[in-house]
């Protein structure tokens, strides 16, 4: 809850989602393409030599590969903007939990809901962090026709992440 009422959540939710829906138009143009080079190649094909009809059925396939190539590239940096727009979010959000839990003198902060973790102070200085992330942009598909007749990639992105992470708090200045 605390998340995603913060400003900075929404308006990292919705450059994410633009960006999603940025990559989703490209490859839906894509496929579009290679629909319509697929319909032409289909119509000429009576009048070109077999050698030509194959060269243009690799050139399809190739072109349907290039898609699904773009797609999984397209996943990957939906993934990694993800991260440079939520961590920092996540990291304020714990900064400031953890503040209210060492006011409080709390040795555990339990987060029930999804996302949610687990941090305990050794001590101190030091401090285990267990976590898990969750996300999912809902369900995306591009239509299409090749040679070897009609396709459809769907996809349904999501991510799971498990995060432990150990907390070295400052003053050690004077360990060094």
């Amino acid at each position: 809850k605390l998340l995603a009422d913060m400003p900075e959540m929404k308006a990292a939710e919705s450059e994410l989602k633009k960006l999603s829906e940025t990559y989703q138009a490209d490859i839906q143009a894509s496929m579009t393409e290679l629909q319509n080079k697929y319909t032409l190649y289909k119509n000429e094909a009576g009048a070109k030599s077999e050698e030509e009809n194959q060269k243009r059925a690799q050139e399809l396939q190739s072109f349907e590969k290039n898609i699904g190539e773009a797609q999984q590239a397209a996943q990957q940096e939906i993934q990694k903007k993800q991260g440079e727009l939520f961590g920092p979010i996540s990291e304020k959000a714990k900064a400031a939990i953890e503040k209210v839990a060492a006011t409080q003198g709390f040795d555990y902060v339990v987060d029930a809901q999804a996302g949610g973790g687990l941090i305990y102070n050794v001590s101190n200085h030091f401090a285990v962090d267990l976590g898990y992330r969750f996300f999912s942009l809902g369900d995306m598909t591009a239509t299409g026709s090749a040679p070897s007749g009609p396709f459809s990639y769907a996809t349904n992105y999501a991510a799971s992440e498990l995060l432990l992470t150990l907390r070295i708090y400052e003053p050690f200045r004077r360990w060094r």
